[in-house]
């Protein structure tokens, strides 16, 4: 038998590590990484696949689990934890901790970034009141234990120790499709600052159902879509909801394909060109350079005319920057019935996305042969991009 906290990686102390392209499953916790008096620093995980760790009836183990000096998580796919299993899907007590362009399914909470508990070196770290979080597609599905999707700020009790910080929270794509009362933030006390901009927060339920923290705490907001009605709090709040302007009400973001899990805008989305620039103190380091590609990948995100709300960008999804005409590339057959092979002259192959006449991918691969046979007849847009980084460009028609 294994201890409930045995873990699929476990990292007791490293410097400068990355963890890329793994999948973590069954484990108690799927990743845990150790503060270790500050050794542990300069994490990048990225890319993983991380589903149905947990315990049944127990809130102590995660789909991950860290603590460290400067970490970031991107182009993960967090899915659901084990049955029963009552964790948060990723938990961290780091310092300069960035969560931008990951898929985050379900979980007691999506995200719980709370207080460097046993660490005094993360606790004193001038990173360590500083969170960053955007770029991300967070769902609340229904009966998924607490109805708070992000909690920010501690659970020691020992209240010196919390963050005490800025949550900078935007351009997120933020799903409940619970029935009842969802919350998007829990902050600790009055001491957190959450600052919420250019997200679109969408509920199945009525706009009533959807408040923004559950009590403490200052949560600016500007620049957001939301349906009519939301609520500062399900309760009296001790906090402050500071609506700052330029929020969106509406009853529909117009999704590509809302049942399908596609967040990808329609053409006449209202998210379209509505939110703001990304504050000046947050650049270069946190500019909304990628969006997030089913599953584990990314794509970079072009700009047309202003910022897009929420995770994706309606002009991004066929940016065309840094083409490379110079190696021989041929896709046979074309036109294409079923299956075309793609061959790149002195190239290998990272992966090739297919987009609709509309701009909206619709399929992603990483192998030379493509099946289509699923598609609608038509005329696609092809973009390849190989190991090399250099990407490709080729149109196919579909019969």
């Amino acid at each position: 038998t294994y201890a409930n906290n045995a873990a699929a990686i476990y990292v007791e102390k490293a410097a400068n590590l990355t963890i890329r392209n793994c999948t973590l499953h069954d484990s108690g916790n799927g990743l845990f990484i150790g503060a270790n008096g500050g050794q542990t620093e300069n994490i990048m995980i990225e890319k993983n696949n991380i589903y149905d760790n947990g315990i049944e009836g127990r809130i102590y183990e995660h789909n991950t689990y860290t603590a460290a000096i400067n970490i970031t998580y991107q182009f993960n796919y967090f899915g659901p934890l084990r049955s029963g299993a009552e964790g948060n899907n990723l938990k961290d007590r780091s310092a300069g901790l960035i969560v931008r362009y990951n898929w985050i399914e379900s979980g007691n909470r999506q995200l719980d970034l709370v207080d460097a508990e046993d660490s005094e070196v993360l606790v004193n770290h001038p990173n360590y009141h500083k969170t960053y979080v955007y770029g991300n597609i967070l769902i609340e599905p229904e009966d998924a234990g607490n109805s708070q999707m992000v909690h920010y700020g501690g659970d020691s009790g020992t209240e010196v120790d919390y963050r005490k910080g800025d949550l900078y929270f935007y351009n997120n794509t933020v799903i409940s499709t619970r029935t009842g009362n969802t919350t998007l933030i829990r902050l600790s006390t009055n001491d957190e600052t959450a600052h919420v901009f250019n997200n679109v927060i969408y509920t199945i339920a009525s706009g009533d159902r959807f408040a923004m923290i559950s009590g403490n705490g200052t949560f600016n907001m500007h620049h957001n879509w939301l349906k009519p009605d939301w609520k500062d709090c399900h309760c009296t709040p001790d906090g402050i909801v500071d609506d700052q302007g330029d929020n969106l009400t509406g009853s529909d973001p117009l999704f590509m394909d809302f049942n399908n899990q596609n967040f990808y805008l329609q053409n006449n989305s209202p998210l379209i060109d509505q939110a703001t620039n990304i504050p000046t103190e947050l650049l270069p380091d946190h500019d909304i350079k990628y969006i997030y590609l089913k599953h584990q990948n990314s794509d970079t995100r072009a700009l047309s005319g202003n910022i897009d709300i929420g995770a994706y960008e309606y002009s991004s999804t066929l940016s065309i920057n840094n083409l490379d005409f110079d190696n021989k590339i041929s896709i046979s057959p074309n036109p294409v019935y079923n299956v075309f092979v793609i061959k790149i002259e002195n190239e290998i192959l990272e992966k090739a996305i297919i987009y609709d006449g509309l701009g909206q991918q619709v399929k992603l691969v990483d192998s030379n042969e493509v099946n289509i046979s699923k598609l609608k007849d038509g005329i696609y847009f092809l973009k390849i991009t190989s190991k090399s980084g250099k990407i490709f460009t080729e149109t196919i028609i579909k019969y």
